[in-house]
């Protein structure tokens, strides 16, 4: 009767000191349940023990996870205004860029000293009760609660975690057998998208793990990726990494869901996030026979497309520049896992055709004036013509054009970045329709020239100078014979072409 009340009363506080200290009291509960473990002599005494465990894991899960950080729910109360710095423009600085949320306010640091308290404490409890009553005993939404809650914090990335609090859940995890289970992923797809009717307090649970989703989601990520590299090691180790590969297609299918909920969402971040892990993930053995054996591929196509057109003004630049370079990467991966097999598949062909049309062909007739975004798609262009080599030739119509456009703007100086990136384009176009391009080599080469010329007036433009001199010479071995002599009259006739061709 004591376990039952005591068991009744723990609920988290409005702040992480309160929780705290009902947290101590846990160790209470777990002598109670030491005893009842000793004399449960009969079935009844047993499920006794296992219930009361099972309400001391979803309790210590509910605990641990920073709720006044996300904000959802508040339950361990509002965060008292003092409590909360705002710093933004600080924010980019300790967040990894490449994985960086949306700028939350910075927690003083007595809040954060308390909730990394909370998490070492609560993990340490979480030990103790496996010991007693070990986690791998209980249903799969207990063991995904657990192990989702701890997740949070060894995602990693969080400007709140401390130190000594990642290495303690990091073991914890290890200890609870974490670091190798679906049940995180499942975790997470449960406390954003129950199975079943949910009360007040587990639809705050749930506001909560839809703030920590995508850390925790790439922390999944990030452990196949680690799992995927041992597989090179040595061969006397066979047997367990053979048992790991196995584990990844079962695994992938509970990724790709709500990383397709992230890509429908309306926030570039959340967009911007979802890509970044995809792509890793259609890099991953099992994911081509998955694609072709569900369709996903279709799927996951018409979901990232439309993330090529939140572009300026519309969108903001710099959201605008993250999600473009998250995109392109994982269609291109796409293209890849959906059509393995020879470089020239006619079908993968297809995929990258349609992504260098409505991705950067359309972008730069939207967008082209901004010299940021241009750069990106320019970039992405010289990609894909690498991708797709000789197919790339029907597209020189349009982007011989383009890139003599963009070498011989007036202002281009201000750009020697996209200057560069126009220059190395020529090259990969050179390089991969050198069959083709010679009736394009005079207006290629007059760009050039003026490019060069440009460049010549600005400081730190090295890198982009000799990018231009080097297609120029790309350019003159492509023209051949007959056409040298056309190019030498190009550059005598302005004394500011000289040195373009060596």
């Amino acid at each position: 009767m004591f376990l039952a009340h005591l068991l009744d009363t723990l609920v988290p506080f409005k702040d992480p000191s309160e929780t705290a200290r009902t947290l101590l009291r846990v160790r209470d509960a777990l002598d109670q349940l030491v005893q009842l473990q000793l004399h449960a002599v009969n079935e009844d005494g047993v499920n006794a023990r296992s219930a009361a465990a099972e309400q001391l894991y979803l309790f210590l899960a509910r605990a641990i996870i920073p709720s006044a950080v996300a904000g959802a729910g508040n339950v361990q109360g509002d965060v008292e205004e003092a409590d909360l710095i705002d710093a933004e423009a600080e924010a980019e600085a300790d967040v990894d860029a490449d994985f960086e949320l949306d700028a939350q306010p910075r927690l003083s640091p007595a809040l954060q000293a308390g909730i990394n308290s909370v998490a070492r404490l609560g993990g340490g409890l979480l030990l103790e009760l496996h010991a007693i009553s070990p986690l791998c005993e209980y249903a799969p939404r207990v063991r995904a609660r657990v192990l989702g809650a701890l997740a949070v914090w060894g995602a990693g990335g969080w400007w709140f975690v401390e130190r000594d609090t990642g290495r303690e859940v990091e073991r914890v995890l290890g200890e609870l057998g974490g670091v190798k289970s679906e049940e995180v992923v499942r975790g997470v797809l449960e406390g954003i998208i129950p199975s079943r009717k949910v009360d007040g307090r587990g639809l705050r649970d749930m506001q909560q793990m839809a703030f920590y989703a995508p850390a925790v989601l790439r922390w999944v990520v990030m452990q196949m990726e680690v799992r995927l590299s041992s597989l090179t090691v040595a061969s006397s180790k066979a047997n367990s990494l053979q048992e790991d590969k196995d584990l990844l297609p079962p695994l992938l299918p509970p990724l790709l869901a709500p990383l397709l909920t992230l890509l429908d969402s309306p926030s570039t971040t959340s967009k911007t996030y979802a890509c970044k892990l995809l792509t890793p993930l259609l890099f991953l053995p099992p994911a081509p026979a998955l694609l072709a054996r569900t369709n996903l591929g279709a799927v996951i196509t018409q979901a990232l497309l439309p993330c090529l057109t939140y572009l300026p003004p519309l969108t903001p630049t710099p959201a605008s520049l993250s999600l473009l370079s998250a995109a392109f990467p994982a269609l291109r991966a796409l293209a890849h896992a959906r059509f393995p097999g020879p470089t020239q598949s006619p079908a993968r062909l297809k995929s990258l055709d349609e992504i260098l049309r409505r991705g950067v062909l359309a972008g730069m007739s939207y967008a082209g004036e901004n010299a940021a975004v241009a750069t990106v798609l320019v970039g992405q262009l010289t990609l894909l013509v690498g991708e797709m080599g000789t197919w790339a030739t029907r597209h020189l119509q349009v982007v011989v054009p383009l890139l003599a456009e963009i070498l011989s703007a007036p202002f281009g100086g201000a750009a020697p970045e996209l200057l560069r990136e126009a220059a190395v384009t020529v090259q990969a176009v050179v390089r991969n329709c050198w069959a083709r391009v010679g009736q394009w080599v005079p207006e290629l080469l007059y760009a050039l020239a003026y490019a060069w010329a440009v460049l010549a007036e600005e400081r730190d433009a090295g890198e982009a100078r000799k990018a231009v001199s080097d297609a120029a010479r790309m350019l003159e071995c492509a023209a051949g014979e007959g056409g040298r002599a056309g190019l030498r009259r190009v550059l005598e006739s302005d004394v500011r072409f000289e040195g373009l061709c060596g």
